[in-house]
């Protein structure tokens, strides 16, 4: 389907022939990394991708509803993040009940002696973290907390003073069915 140069969520309502004024869509597409993937030979699945910025909540009602009109067969798996809100959400079984751990930098005078040489102490992001492995590095910077729960090592991390200039935020992916998205 051609959807032109017009990346405003809308549009591809309009294009299905769906009335975008019966669905939240605002927001636009900020990247269609290419083609769909090849499909799996073996189980006949193939992947596309594709990257929104939305208002409110990622519209997944939206896309189930064009999903539905064009090809009801296809399964939709979403990640949302609202990093300003703390809001890390999916149905993707990569991403549930694993860690997005983000460190920035900007002053490395201001470091927590605790931090440095570990994940947290240099620039960092990754989305698909396990616990297991967010627990090896935590357990790096607190030596003495092996007795902690994951939880409690996050808050003793969130509770170190970076400084003004450099930070670190660590947030574990809930389950969220696209079905309880609006």
């Amino acid at each position: 389907m051609h959807f032109d140069k017009n990346t405003f969520l809308g549009t591809f309502l309009d294009r299905a022939g769906l009335d975008s004024e019966r669905f939240r869509c605002r927001g636009q597409i900020t990247d269609w990394p290419g083609p769909p993937e090849p499909c799996d030979d073996d189980s006949g699945n193939c992947e596309i991708v594709i990257y929104t910025e939305t208002a409110w909540c990622p519209m997944i009602a939206m896309w189930l509803a064009i999903i539905e009109k064009i090809s009801p067969s296809v399964q939709l798996f979403y990640a949302s993040e609202e990093c300003g809100m703390g809001i890390y959400q999916s149905n993707d079984p990569d991403y549930v009940d694993n860690y997005v751990v983000d460190t920035w930098i900007g002053s490395r005078e201001t470091i927590p002696a605790e931090v440095r040489g570990t994940i947290f102490g240099e620039e960092f992001f990754e989305d698909e973290i396990s616990e297991d492995r967010l627990r090896d590095e935590l357990l790096k910077a607190f030596p003495d907390g092996s007795d902690d729960s994951t939880a409690d090592l996050i808050a003793r991390l969130d509770d170190l003073d970076f400084g003004d200039d450099n930070g670190t935020s660590v947030h574990k992916w809930e389950y969220y069915s696209a079905s309880e998205q609006d």
